[in-house]
């Protein structure tokens, strides 16, 4: 099995995946010799990794020796043609690449990066691994992991009707207004001309019953891989709030949605606030405070999705969004 017909083995690729960020501990895991081994016994043939912004460079090989093919890039416009080409993937913890992987159906390695702090996507992959859908390690535990790993124990993962989780978050965030909001009629814009004006800036010192208000801005920005996650990303709308609508189809429609916002705002705003000379530091801090709060916020609400995506039946097809 794996034997092409002249004897020599048939081509199965490995692919390694940082995403945006450095894993320089990743990449010096897999090209340590004992990993490019246990690769090699296991049948696989090329080693392919995306190196993102690591100053790490690993050694490249071509395989006429009789050993494992390795090469390496930084970046690359889309990954999706690798992650399709690919009989092993070996990922860092970013939602957008665990998912993106799984609903190919490939085998996933998630190697968490103990470096960062708050690492709230341990978590993530932990519980996907204990669900069986993926194999989850550590930089200096890769090897062990390759070595043991049984990839028929692993559990295909179905992704469900995201059309709860998506009402879910816009109740959190209210970034599409309900219908009926305050039993007034809310229609979106239909043309340029129709688009909302730029708000006045916000204000950083709301009334005490205004906090449960002020808690709700989306001052958080997602910043781990989400963008891997979608083979589309649409456009920004209202008020140029960062909005970014995932449609995916495998034998059905299957949906999750995923918001990054205000980030741009915040900087302008506070720009606009030194500028007049009324920046106070205790003002920087409550902003750093609240920002702070709706990144952790965000993070498990992350985690929930991916948890609730898992036990929500599908009762109606998700509505895709058209942007013309």
């Amino acid at each position: 099995m794996g034997e092409a017909d002249d004897g020599s083995k048939s081509k199965r690729v490995v692919f390694v995946t940082v995403g945006t960020t450095c894993f320089d501990s990743l990449v010096r895991a897999v090209d340590t010799q004992e990993v490019r081994e246990a690769l090699f016994k296991k049948g696989y043939t090329h080693l392919v990794i995306q190196m993102g912004r690591g100053s790490y460079i690993p050694t490249k090989s071509t395989g006429e020796d009789g050993s494992l093919s390795v090469d390496y890039f930084t970046f690359s416009s889309s990954i999706a043609e690798f992650l399709k080409s690919a009989s092993l993937v070996i990922s860092h913890a970013g939602s957008g690449s665990i998912f993106e992987t799984l609903r190919l159906r490939k085998p996933l390695i998630v190697v968490v990066n103990e470096d960062l702090m708050d690492n709230h996507q341990s978590e993530l992959a932990e519980e996907l691994a204990e669900r069986k859908h993926l194999f989850c390690a550590r930089p200096q535990t890769l090897y062990e992991t390759i070595s043991a790993m049984d990839l028929g124990s692993l559990v295909a993962y179905q992704p469900g009707d995201a059309t709860p989780v998506a009402k879910f978050i816009n109740s959190e965030t209210s970034v599409f207004p309900p219908g009926n909001h305050e039993d007034l009629p809310v229609s979106p814009p239909q043309d340029d001309d129709q688009r909302l004006q730029e708000p006045e800036p916000v204000n950083l010192h709301p009334p005490l019953d205004g906090i449960r208000k002020w808690k709700r801005l989306h001052l958080g920005v997602i910043q781990t891989g989400i963008f891997h996650v979608a083979d589309k990303v649409r456009k920004y709308v209202t008020c140029k709030v960062g909005v970014w609508l995932l449609a995916w189809t495998a034998g059905g429609v299957a949906a999750m949605v995923l918001v990054s916002i205000l980030q741009r705002r915040v900087l302008i705003w506070w720009r606009r606030r030194m500028q007049r000379g009324s920046s106070r530091s205790s003002s920087k801090e409550s902003l750093m405070l609240v920002i702070r709060e709706k990144d952790k916020k965000i993070d498990q609400l992350l985690l929930q999705m991916a948890q609730m995506n898992e036990i929500l039946l599908a009762r109606r097809r998700v509505p895709v969004i058209q942007v013309k």
